[in-house]
């Protein structure tokens, strides 16, 4: 029930580098507009984080080093951990060039476990974005959720099984599944809706 803003960093981060912390939870927080990322999910074991809100607004001040460029949610093993059990879910993620983001630093990293739940996705970002060439994940689940975003990018995110997802335009084939609707109803998509910073305002997406 935090509201995180205006920070130079991460508005949130989960860990330490060179450890691995279990069992945190971020619930019900309103986190934006901070300039390395809104949420940082690095080296843990069973986190769950649900029920926030997370966008940037496009304040120019709060990008890091790219013109226009900042992440929702990063999730990452940066020094070789094994991370494993992540459950993110029931979430309005907004505004970031990339709404989820992967990464993996060293070789040896690997995320394992991520469920992602009944978010929901807006913006002209990217739904699901990577930068990597080949990511050591599995058990990765994309599964009910809405994106009102661009779907995602290549390369594939490996290990991802996507099913009975709502998309505002045709994704990739390797992000289509079983039970998916692709929906090109205008009121379903503002390509360019941008939150109000600290009065997340939705009226502008009428569904």
């Amino acid at each position: 029930d935090n509201k995180i803003f205006h920070n130079w960093g991460e508005g949130v981060g989960t860990s330490l580098y060179g450890n691995v912390t279990p069992n945190v939870k971020v619930k019900g927080n309103e986190i934006y507009d901070n300039m390395s990322g809104q949420l940082y999910i690095g080296n843990n074991n069973h986190i769950v984080v649900e029920q926030n809100v997370i966008y940037h607004t496009g304040d120019p001040k709060y990008y890091l080093n790219v013109p226009g460029w900042t992440g929702c949610i990063g999730i990452a093993s940066e020094d070789g951990q094994r991370v494993d059990d992540f459950l993110i879910t029931n979430n309005i993620i907004a505004g970031c060039a990339g709404l989820i983001t992967f990464g993996q630093y060293v070789p040896a990293s690997q995320i394992n476990n991520v469920r992602i739940y009944n978010n929901t996705f807006l913006g002209g970002g990217k739904t699901l974005h990577t930068g990597s060439t080949s990511l050591n994940n599995s058990g990765l689940i994309f599964a009910n959720n809405l994106s009102f975003a661009k779907p995602g990018s290549l390369p594939t995110i490996t290990g991802m099984d996507f099913h009975h997802n709502i998309w505002s335009a045709t994704p990739p084939t390797n992000f289509q599944g079983t039970g998916d609707i692709i929906t090109s109803t205008s009121g379903l998509s503002n390509p360019t809706y941008k939150p109000q910073a600290g009065t997340f305002d939705t009226s502008s997406i009428k569904l």
